[in-house]
């Protein structure tokens, strides 16, 4: 009777069945196992091209507004807002025929006429703008040319932009040094976020745990975790493929081992809210010794991580 009472207790006192829930909460104690089951490399879907969709932009549509600007290996690069103030559609289409200064002294010079493209820091064109729309074009101008490193000085505190046979006015609050001269790229539209910044995966961030050290030749085995920063769970459907990089210049050479696999995704289908999973990884070891850099990511998502590693000789 006593043996009785005391199985009851037993199963009255525990779950018959866990949820969804309290399973998708459960933490990997040890690392998930590693497959080995290759992936593909992630391509991106091509870039949509834009054609004309209005008639062309004239001058008088357009009101022109500095944006961002920067250096970059010896080249200034200032993009300038193209707006749409009319009440009709157009499209910016080729690139300005001139860019003319007005200097902070009133004199009037042209600037360039060639528009280049190659630099355009908002995206290919034409720029289809409806009321109230912006396109771009991006100047570049020197700063490191003989004219201005022994001091000489050609300041513009206004740019007309040459559009449909009339000019555009743009202002800027600091006067830019063009004493290098400048180019123009082609007209452009703000580029739209890539696919990979869109994915469910991003709210994931992932750590690296790796040996000391690694044997040159052999193979390398290490966990990644994937920790999930939201409150819902992020299920590994469709199943998540990664990319690992072993960049190497041990010994003189340079070694780039590339390897894509898919996540065990029959293991662990989800990551849960505020949790972690834990991943076993394997990839081959360049066969140089030294420093070498272990990258690690996502593909198709903003996921990555890495570290630097030691590569010994190899084991005996």
């Amino acid at each position: 009777m006593l043996f009785a009472w005391t199985a009851l207790v037993a199963v009255g006192c525990g779950p018959a069945v866990q949820s969804a829930h309290e399973i998708g909460r459960v933490h990997h104690v040890s690392p998930v196992p590693w497959v080995d089951r290759p992936a593909p490399a992630h391509m991106a879907p091509p870039a949509h091209k834009p054609t004309a969709a209005y008639t062309p932009c004239r001058a008088r549509q357009l009101i022109g507004r500095p944006g961002h600007g920067g250096p970059a290996a010896g080249t200034v690069f200032q993009e300038i807002r193209l707006t749409n103030r009319g009440d009709q559609p157009c499209t910016l289409s080729g690139g300005p025929v001139a860019v003319t200064g007005l200097t902070v002294s009133h004199g009037t010079t042209t600037l360039t006429r060639v528009a280049r493209d190659g630099f355009n820091l908002a995206g290919p064109g034409p720029a289809n703008l409806r009321p109230g729309q912006s396109g771009w074009v991006t100047l570049a101008y020197g700063d490191r040319c003989p004219a201005l490193t022994s001091g000489g000085k050609a300041d513009y505190r206004t740019v007309f932009i040459a559009v449909d046979s009339g000019l555009v006015r743009v202002d800027f609050p600091a006067a830019l040094n063009l004493a290098c001269g400048v180019t123009a790229s082609t007209f452009g539209a703000p580029q739209a976020a890539p696919p990979s910044s869109r994915s469910q995966l991003n709210v994931l961030t992932a750590t690296l745990a790796t040996p000391s050290t690694f044997s040159a030749g052999g193979t390398a085995s290490y966990t990644v975790t994937l920790a999930n920063h939201s409150g819902a769970p992020v299920r590994l459907s469709p199943c998540p493929s990664y990319a690992e990089y072993f960049l190497s210049s041990g010994t003189g050479r340079y070694s780039n081992v590339v390897r894509r696999y898919y996540l065990n995704c029959a293991a662990v289908r989800l990551i849960p809210a505020n949790g972690s999973v834990t991943f076993a990884m394997h990839t081959p070891v360049p066969a140089g010794t030294g420093s070498a850099k272990l990258d690690w990511q996502l593909q198709g998502a903003d996921v990555a991580t890495a570290d630097i590693v030691t590569i010994g000789g190899p084991s005996r």
